[in-house]
């Protein structure tokens, strides 16, 4: 029953990202460890915990662990936003989850939530300071990437490196890191990394560091993706999805003030820039309209599967574990073609103490041949090698594990997704001035060049765009009003 939550959730998510900018697929994990009852001390424990989240991440900035009761009724929660969001944004996002939690997972003793903005986790053990690397969420970028994937695969692989390291070091608050790296000409990589601030210095090095060792066995040559689990997550893509002016957690070591070398740059500094603001100018625009391409196409561009697999194999009998998976995997889905609901489960002793659980599933609007179309192709992305996984596609689905996960008796209508939260830039950092010993005359120095450069960039805006507008008159003096049918636009972009 709970993670057929997950099952419904996530592929309403896939379905209807398709209408949603900026946002990655919100992921509900309803562990099968315990249940408890309604109205018991762990039920009241777990609600006090999570109403009070929000307000313990809020004064915390940003980042709450803890825990409430006592044994064997204690609850154990955690709650980390994204590095790059504002206290208020981070309360928000936190006090939906939480509410949303309590509803999707109802009864059990340990659940988890994962979004493009918070994390929110409770059990009745604890985790605290513990690097776990299981479940992980992977997105793959369903465009491939066009540029030389040995060029790539060096600048992608320092950018994540360097990242990697910024984001574990002891003086970063959240343990997190963005960065950027010039793929192209026109091209850039944008990357985000983060753990959970309980995470020692080593545990994050090695949970980021295994991700990523992982990522091209899964999204190798596409134009983004990202890895999302417990202890720690990365994303990186073409474009800027991060609030880049805010993310800044590098350190300034102040040093002396030396008088004469601050007149020099004071001076030289400014009339440099105004010498190639120009060209820097027209360059700038090129790109900003560049970017803006990357940015709308975020609108359309999918990420169609998500894979979860468990982190151990099979080491019993492992060729029967998978002649028994293929078999059970052919019944369902044979049966899930023809099924009203496109719905099929199947189960199987593997060992005389191990039973093998098997659940496919369509969406009951598609075809019968789509369906077992859609089917084979998802199956034959399991990790058949694993104790357990999943591959969801916005079509169908299908999972297998070593313990029950789905009711036998009933088949539940999925539940409706909740809305994803968007994320609003965070407040500026403060950072800490110094004196000023500079006297008017290096202050004329300063403002008089650069508001000359300021006169030169307008100018040079004003000509660029004023001869655009030529350009489009022209063409529409030579062409006349063209009319672009939208409708083959976006089915031809929904396909990527």
């Amino acid at each position: 029953m709970s993670f057929m939550h997950l099952l419904s959730v996530l592929s309403y998510v896939l379905i209807s990202i398709s209408f949603t900018t900026g946002q990655q697929n919100p992921v509900f994990l309803c562990y099968d460890t315990g249940n408890f009852t309604t109205n018991s001390n762990y039920a009241n424990n777990r609600n006090n915990i999570l109403s009070s989240l929000a307000t313990d991440v809020k004064s915390n900035n940003g980042f709450f662990t803890g825990s409430t009761g006592q044994v064997p009724n204690e609850v154990y929660a955690l709650a980390i936003c994204r590095g790059d969001s504002t206290l208020t944004e981070c309360a928000r996002c936190i006090n939906s989850t939480s509410q949303d939690i309590m509803t999707e997972c109802p009864n059990q003793k340990e659940a988890l939530y994962m979004s493009s903005g918070c994390l929110v986790r409770y059990a009745d053990r604890s985790f605290s300071g513990k690097m776990e690397l299981d479940p992980v969420i992977i997105g793959c970028n369903a465009s491939n990437l066009k540029s030389d994937m040995t060029q790539f695969g060096k600048i992608w692989g320092n950018l994540m490196d360097s990242l990697r390291k910024k984001a574990s070091m002891s003086y970063s608050q959240f343990r997190f890191a963005t960065g950027e790296a010039d793929l192209t000409l026109f091209q850039t990589i944008y990357a985000v990394v983060q753990c959970t601030p309980d995470l020692s210095q080593i545990d994050c090095d090695s949970c980021l560091r295994q991700y990523v060792a992982n990522y091209s066995s899964h999204c190798y040559g596409k134009q983004g993706g990202s890895f999302r689990g417990p202890s720690c997550m990365f994303r990186w893509e073409l474009y800027p999805f991060y609030n880049a002016a805010t993310t800044n957690n590098s350190t300034i070591a102040p040093g002396k003030s030396q008088i004469s070398s601050s007149i020099i740059i004071a001076i030289v500094a400014p009339i440099t820039v105004a010498a190639v603001l120009c060209l820097a100018g027209y360059c700038f625009l090129t790109r900003r309209a560049r970017k803006k391409y990357y940015t709308a196409q975020e609108e359309f561009v999918r990420y169609p599967s998500v894979k979860m697999y468990k982190v151990n194999n099979i080491t019993v009998e492992p060729n029967q574990f998978q002649k028994l998976l293929s078999s059970l995997l052919k019944e369902a889905k044979t049966q899930a073609v023809i099924d009203p609901k496109k719905f099929a489960t199947r189960k199987g002793n593997f060992t005389t103490f191990q039973t093998l659980y098997v659940l496919v599933q369509c969406a009951e609007d598609v075809w019968n041949t789509d369906c077992s179309d859609c089917l084979e192709e998802a199956i034959s992305g399991l990790p058949i090698a694993r104790i357990g996984g999943t591959v969801l596609f916005p079509s169908c689905d299908c999972r297998f594990e070593l313990y029950p996960f789905y009711n036998e008796n009933l088949t539940p209508s999925p539940p409706v997704a909740p809305t994803p939260v968007l994320q609003s830039p965070p407040s500026p950092v403060t950072r800490p001035k110094g004196k000023s010993q500079i006297s008017s005359s290096i202050i004329i120095a300063i403002v008089a060049p650069i508001t000359v450069a300021a006169m030169l960039f307008l100018a040079g805006y004003c000509f660029l765009t004023r001869r655009a507008r030529k350009k489009y008159y022209t063409a529409q003096e030579e062409f006349g009003h063209q009319k672009v049918d939208v409708t083959n636009v976006l089915m031809d972009c929904s396909g990527l």
